[in-house]
């Protein structure tokens, strides 16, 4: 094939790649304003759940954080909490809230969220 046909091809991908880099550069032009946060949806306080439970050794349970905005209505999450326990010997907490029991014993396990803080009780029973 010779080279003069070849090129208005590679011209025409050029032209269509060219055309999706503008349409990205468009959407993601940093001189738009971002949408302000009403009152209501700025972070108040966390809840986990469950308030407390009852686990044997070598169970597990996930904690789940409910975000609560000003107004008082459950909000989109605003990051990602941070777990830690009262008693590492008793309970383990993995990311994502999977709390392990490991021995006979009480437990507190602490979500943190932005400064916000909520924990439960795990009591590991015979």
């Amino acid at each position: 094939m010779n080279a003069a046909l070849r090129r208005p091809r590679r011209l025409a991908l050029l032209g269509a790649a060219g055309a999706a880099v503008l349409a990205v550069a468009a959407a993601c032009d940093p001189t738009l304003p971002l949408q302000a946060l009403s009152e209501d949806q700025k972070l108040a306080s966390i809840d986990a759940t469950p308030d407390s439970t009852n686990l044997r050794v070598g169970d597990s349970v996930r904690v789940l954080v409910r975000y609560i905005g000003k107004g008082g209505g459950s909000i989109s999450p605003t990051g990602t909490p941070v777990f830690t326990v009262g008693n590492p010997l008793v309970v383990s907490v993995a990311a994502g809230g999977w709390v392990k029991a490991i021995r006979l014993g009480r437990s507190e396990v602490l979500a943190t969220v932005s400064g916000k803080r909520d924990g439960i009780v795990v009591q590991v029973v015979p």
